[in-house]
């Protein structure tokens, strides 16, 4: 199965940009100032807008799905073990880190208050506390995300708030073989797919049906996986020219509900990902320096591998250390320069246990799910696709 660097390249940037976003918010310096050290408003807004991130992560599921879907068949039964094995054990571990450094959470996000959140968190914590069970039982199955804040409040968002996007990207895993291979099917079936998603993302999202805090709800984010799909599909056909008509039609579709940001970035990359298709050869001397410092070097495609780590573990390191500092000085001792210098000093720890936790925790996992869908009764099971 052919891999895109590229594209793990690119869940690199975007995790770490989620990082450096969370930093800034958990100091303060979003706010563009920080004792008197002037952040250019654009530059904090660029880095604090990590919501653009987690949307062009949302993309390269739908690309990455597909293009697993491309590559070989298996039966649904294979497919999901395999993608569970994939997701719930590093999960599950960092949803155990959150749940012990919550103290650590309440004293970095709430008591310093340096956070303009601060709060929104002390509501979502008070919720948090008198629903512990049901918020904790959600998570344990992955699905927290689809309950409506009017039901649950801050569903999608306690204990581990990153984990809203997991919850998203296992409700899209759940049908993604139904919808990618209707996609895949007939124009006619695969427009009117096309059709369906966006509508019922048009109507979840703007129908005022019901609120959720993030787009943890799988329609909220139809537009964005619909173009991941497509994207990967087109790649298919070899060539520009050879690319059916309503698969282009498609993805203007998806393009049209789309943030501009995420369609900018997402068009850096997957041009990247057309070159490793062999659509064509980047000759410019600018553009192949600018695409070995984006894509094509080894480390950002090795801290691709461990970005669904990082994407996890880095708020419990945080908290553990802003809110573990605040206990040793005092709070009345915190400064934010010094929450700053402790938040930098923990980049290179949480670069550290995404690697602990990728070697000793995702690829055994993988490796596990990969025997266990190998076993007689789901290899005798029908394709999924």
């Amino acid at each position: 199965m052919q891999s895109f660097i590229s594209i793990e390249s690119l869940r690199a940037w975007m995790a770490w940009w989620v990082v450096v976003g969370h930093a800034l918010r958990l100091s303060g310096l979003d706010n563009y100032t920080l004792q008197g050290i002037h952040l250019p408003p654009l530059i904090a807004k660029i880095l604090g807008s990590s919501g653009t991130a987690v949307n062009v992560f949302i993309i390269v599921s739908g690309f990455v799905i597909t293009h697993l879907f491309i590559s070989k068949q298996e039966s649904y039964s294979k497919y999901i073990t395999r993608r569970a094995f994939r997701l719930f054990p590093v999960y599950l571990v960092c949803l155990a880190a959150a749940i012990i450094t919550m103290k650590f959470y309440v004293l970095s996000y709430v008591d310093l208050g340096f956070s303009a959140a601060s709060d929104d968190k002390g509501a979502r914590l008070v919720e948090q506390t008198e629903n512990f069970w049901i918020h904790l039982a959600a998570h344990l199955t992955m699905l927290h995300g689809l309950i409506p804040d009017e039901i649950l409040p801050y569903a999608g968002s306690t204990i581990l708030s990153p984990a809203w996007s997991l919850s998203l990207e296992w409700q899209f895993y759940l049908i993604a073989p139904v919808v990618v291979a209707a996609l895949m099917g007939r124009p006619a079936v695969a427009l009117a797919t096309a059709v369906l998603l966006l509508a019922t993302h048009a109507v979840f999202t703007y129908g005022g049906i019901a609120s959720w805090q993030y787009l943890a709800f799988l329609p909220l984010a139809l537009n964005y996986f619909l173009l991941g799909i497509m994207s990967r599909l087109a790649i298919s056909y070899g060539a520009f020219r050879k690319i059916p008509a309503y698969v282009l039609v498609i993805m203007l579709m998806s393009i049209a509900f789309s943030g501009w940001k995420e369609i900018v970035i997402w068009g850096v990359f997957y041009a990247f990902a057309l070159s490793e298709a062999n659509w064509f050869t980047i000759r410019s001397r600018p553009v192949i320096f600018l695409s070995k410092v984006l894509a094509f070097n080894r480390y950002t495609a090795r801290f691709g591998k461990w970005s669904y780590s990082t994407y996890l573990i880095h708020l419990p390191v945080f908290v553990t250390m802003v809110g573990g500092y605040a206990m040793v000085v005092g709070l009345e001792n915190v400064t934010q320069a010094a929450v700053l210098l402790i938040l930098a000093a923990a980049f290179p720890l949480v670069l550290l246990i995404s690697w602990l936790l990728y070697s000793w925790i995702e690829v055994p996992f993988i490796s596990m799910g990969r025997r266990v869908v190998n076993r007689p009764s789901l290899r005798s099971s029908a394709p999924a696709n």
